[in-house]
Order: structure tokens, then C-alpha cells, then sequence
């Protein structure tokens, strides 16, 4: 089984090939953010493309317990691009 750290590298390294060629530029930053409803820690991934506010935050605890419960890792690095695209997609309304 893969470790968290290494899923972190992993995430930040290969979610833009799961996206659009427009975010292939863009930062992708992990860090430790707190839950709004009772500010429990968790590690976030937010994407940043130039010229854009950074997206809302993926968790990616939950991404990783996914990977640990089955899913392949291909399917959890789909699941966070297309999270990505619409927490941006809602910021553009």
C-alpha cells in the first residue's frame, strides 16, 4: 500500500493529466486546511491556473481512502480532476 506522503507527490504530479490542457500550467498546492463546520484538520489540494483564483479545496484525505478501500488509483486521481473542474466551473458563476 502506498503511503499518504506518496499519494500527496503523486497527486500534485499527476492530476494535470487528467485535465484539460489549460490547467497543464497551473499550481498545484497541498497543505493543511480546517473544515468550515468544526475545524478539524485535513490535507487539501487546491489548483491554481494563471490569471485565476485558486479552486475550493479537494480533500484529499478522502481521496486517499478511497485508494486504501479499492479504488484504483487512476480512478481517484479522475475523481479529483473532475472535482477540480467543477469547483471551478461554480466560481465562474
Amino acid at each position: 500500500m502506498m503511503t499518504f506522503e506518496v499519494f500527496q507527490k503523486i497527486v500534485q504530479q499527476e492530476t494535470k493529466e487528467y485535465l484539460p490542457p489549460v490547467y497543464h500550467d497551473a499550481e498545484y498546492n497541498i497543505f493543511t486546511a480546517h473544515m468550515h463546520h468544526n475545524g478539524m484538520p485535513y490535507t487539501a489540494l487546491a489548483v491554481r491556473r494563471k490569471d485565476r483564483k485558486p479552486t475550493e479545496l479537494v480533500n484529499l484525505d478522502t481521496c486517499y481512502e478511497a485508494l486504501k478501500f479499492g479504488d484504483s488509483l487512476e480512478s481517484v486521481l479522475e475523481l479529483i480532476a473532475e472535482t477540480v473542474r467543477i469547483l471551478e466551473e461554480d466560481d465562474d458563476d
